[in-house]
């Protein structure tokens, strides 16, 4: 256990603009099951928080600023 812990690092934060979800669509129906596939850390949580506009105060949707109520 010691030799684990002596090897690990603490890594710097890195603040840079990164694009979360990309060229997206589908539909979403009322009174429907619906699944949302994709690989670990594909952005399926942050799509359904836009969604349902709980992502923080400044959502860039295409290049715009939509400030989240």
């Amino acid at each position: 256990m010691l030799a684990l812990l002596s090897q690990l690092r603490l890594l710097r934060s890195k603040r840079s603009k990164l694009t979360i979800l990309d060229n997206i669509s589908g539909i979403i129906r009322p009174s429907r099951l619906t699944l949302l596939l994709g690989p670990p850390s594909s952005g399926k949580t942050t799509l359904l928080l836009a969604l349902a506009g709980r992502l923080g105060t400044g959502l860039q949707v295409a290049q715009h600023t939509m400030a989240m109520a």
